[in-house]
């Protein structure tokens, strides 16, 4: 692989619309940067947080002419924490692999923080599937394979995982000429394959009876097991959502669902669904799920999407208590098209990234940010009552706007995605921060309340110095079952009645003129 030696010619943009009370205006740009090349587009994939408290960010970018891709590179950049490029990084804050070819095809890009801090990336490039590791810090690991990379030469793998044995697994798709099917590959930690996972380092299974089943996400639980999400269909039936559960050697684990297979049973015309990102909560191993589903309130007389959150239990069932049978549908926006692609945990809510778009015949679509409790209803001390929307491109109407992914660092939300910058549907990596306090419900809130006695009996007492008025309590189960709901005068100082609790552990979310503070209880 041959790094480029000539840098091309950047700049970096950022507009508001009407955002001005979301945005960390001290950070990049007025609160966003955008990665904007000379006579190309950009596009990212994904970000991660350095342990020095930079981010490095994978993107891809080519021309785009007459409707067609070409020229493909892929590239790495690195930002410092208020925004600003880190030019000590590769040419200018830019490491940047070029293409040798003319080939239409987009690299396969994937980027993920490995078990001892260091970071690998997998790509396609120049015909062949490769792994380059870098350090913590986003400096080439050269111990790594040649200069640190590693050429897989064969296969086609979207997704990849770091092992508890520190081994990589690898989730593609394989194609026999007539079905699709799932095809996986385990490497040792230098990057070769591990002969003792099926045939030489690889193995293509068929999950189900339909003639194509493709992938959309996978997640590595800590009990060595594989979840995987994806579509399922063929010539004569509808999309279905299905969900998966491998062992650690790829064969699917008959004690999940049925068989190793959830179908998702969305209540939509036909039953699409299409399932783009999945998250397991630690505490206690429930599969969240996002996405959406063809609804009929699209606009012009076609279908529209409508985005949903879905929960599993660890063996498969579906979690009753939450939405409808497990899954909460969400009304779109703007009665379009709107699709949820990312989720993040923090405390016992759901920060869930996605696009919301204006019906036909507009062009037009925002970043959309939801903030959920555990038990799917809204945060509504978050954005405008749990929603907020974001559009940083710089063109009227036809402004596009993806979101990529989300991460949430000392209780501060950054976002990675792609926004047009010139009328005509140029695309541009944009990389933002939310204001500092925009999670209202973070620690340094719930650290201004002392509560007594704790663990309790009967009667809790619930206070603080700084003059926070609470408006109502809300009682969650550990699992995030919404128990009951108290409403309070704006006080100071609450008593709250716990007697008709069971012994166990319960979250208290205090909603407070300041926004919701989260205290543990523990009921004897």
């Amino acid at each position: 692989m041959k790094k480029i030696i000539t840098f091309f010619v950047f700049c970096f943009t950022s507009i508001m619309f009407c955002q001005a009370q979301y945005l960390d205006t001290n950070f990049g740009n007025q609160g966003s940067v955008s990665e904007i090349f000379t006579g190309k587009q950009s596009r990212p994939e994904e970000i991660i947080y350095l342990d020095d408290g930079k981010f490095l960010i994978l993107s891809f970018r080519y021309d785009f002419f007459a409707g067609m891709w070409s020229n493909f590179d892929f590239y790495l950049s690195r930002y410092h924490a208020n925004g600003k490029i880190d030019t000590s990084f590769g040419t200018n804050g830019f490491l940047v692999y070029s293409s040798p070819s003319t080939s239409q095809r987009a690299p396969l890009l994937n980027m993920f923080k490995l078990n001892d801090g260091k970071i690998m990336v997998h790509c396609y490039h120049d015909n062949s599937t490769r792994l380059i590791r870098f350090s913590s810090i986003g400096v080439i690991d050269s111990s790594f394979g040649t200069n640190g990379e590693v050429n897989l030469s064969t296969g086609e793998y979207y997704k990849i995982v770091q092992t508890a044995n520190n081994k990589f697994l690898l989730l593609g798709q394989y194609y026999d000429g007539y079905n699709n099917m799932y095809q996986f590959a385990r490497l040792n930690t230098n990057g070769t394959f591990d002969t003792t996972f099926g045939t030489n380092g690889t193995k293509i299974v068929d999950p189900t009876a339909y003639r194509f089943d493709l992938i959309s996400d996978i997640a590595y639980t800590t009990d060595d097991k594989i979840i995987t999400i994806g579509m399922s269909y063929d010539s004569s039936t509808t999309t279905k959502g299905v969900i998966a559960r491998f062992t650690s050697l790829g064969v699917l684990d008959t004690s999940f669902g049925t068989n190793g297979l959830v179908t998702l049973d969305v209540n939509t015309p036909g039953n699409n669904a299409l399932l783009k990102n999945v998250a397991i909560q630690q505490n206690n191993g429930t599969i969240v799920i996002c996405g959406d589903a063809m609804s009929p309130g699209g606009t012009g007389g076609f279908y529209g999407a409508q985005p949903f959150l879905a929960k599993i239990n660890k063996n498969g069932t579906m979690v009753k208590q939450f939405g409808t049978n497990g899954i909460k549908y969400y009304n779109t926006i703007f009665q379009a098209n709107d699709s949820f692609t990312g989720i993040n945990f923090h405390n016992n809510t759901i920060l869930i990234s996605g696009t919301a778009s204006k019906p036909f015949p507009y062009m037009q679509t925002f970043y959309y940010l939801r903030l959920v409790n555990n038990d799917g209803s809204d945060v509504i001390d978050f954005g405008n009552n749990g929603i907020m929307l974001l559009n940083l491109g710089t063109t009227t109407p036809d402004v596009v706007n993806h979101f990529n992914k989300t991460l949430i660092v000392d209780n501060q939300i950054y976002g990675l995605g792609m926004s047009t910058y010139i009328k005509g549907l140029d695309y541009a990596t944009t990389f933002f921060k939310l204001k500092k306090g925009t999670l209202s419900n973070n620690e340094q809130l719930a650290q201004q309340f002392n509560m007594y006695p704790n663990p309790a009996t009967n009667i809790v007492n619930i206070t603080n110095s700084e003059n926070l008025m609470v408006k109502k309590v809300i009682v969650y189960d550990i699992a995030g079952k919404q128990l009951s709901t108290h409403i309070f005068n704006n006080e100071p100082n609450i008593q709250l009645n716990i007697e008709n609790l069971a012994s166990g552990n319960y979250l208290l979310h205090l909603h407070t003129s300041q926004g919701v503070a989260v205290k543990k209880l523990i009921k004897l």
